[in-house]
């Protein structure tokens, strides 16, 4: 917000709704003025007239998607489990990036979405914006997430 010029405590009220349909609800009931949706919402929120204030996938700000985590301990400790699911991943984003039809199955089948459409704007939209080819260590999106060391 502060990179539009607002001050969250003075010009935003945050309330906490719940998921990502319930915050459409409160949109479309009038309840709230804005929100953060997923992706997933997004062709019914065009679809109900609502505009795209910022599209954060479009922002120039970076900031990490789908992060994984553990411990050093688990590092040191077991190497090949961790070698053999990020091969795993690599290759789950490849066969996802270039198997349209069996995405598209994922994607309605985790996301809840049964409109087609709306799962191929979702494919659309998710493989361009927030799926890279090749996972890559993205030094600033984690400095913007967690911070520089020493802060």
């Amino acid at each position: 917000m502060k990179s539009w010029g607002l001050e969250p405590t003075k010009d935003v009220t945050v309330l906490q709704i719940g998921n990502s349909p319930a915050r459409l609800g409160a949109l479309l009931s009038g309840k709230v003025h804005g929100s953060i949706l997923n992706l997933s919402q997004q062709t019914r929120a065009r679809r109900a007239g609502l505009r795209i204030l910022a599209d954060l996938s479009q922002i120039d700000v970076e900031y990490p998607q789908g992060v994984l985590y553990t411990t050093p301990a688990f590092i040191e400790k077991r190497p090949e489990v961790l070698s053999k699911y990020m091969k795993a991943y690599v290759e789950a984003v490849r066969q996802f990036k270039t198997n349209r039809q069996a995405a598209l199955h994922i994607v309605e089948k985790h996301t809840g979405l049964t409109d087609k459409e709306e799962a191929a704007e979702y494919y659309d939209t998710f493989s361009k914006n927030f799926l890279p080819g090749f996972p890559p260590a993205e030094h600033a999106g984690l400095e913007n997430s967690v911070g520089r060391p020493g802060q």
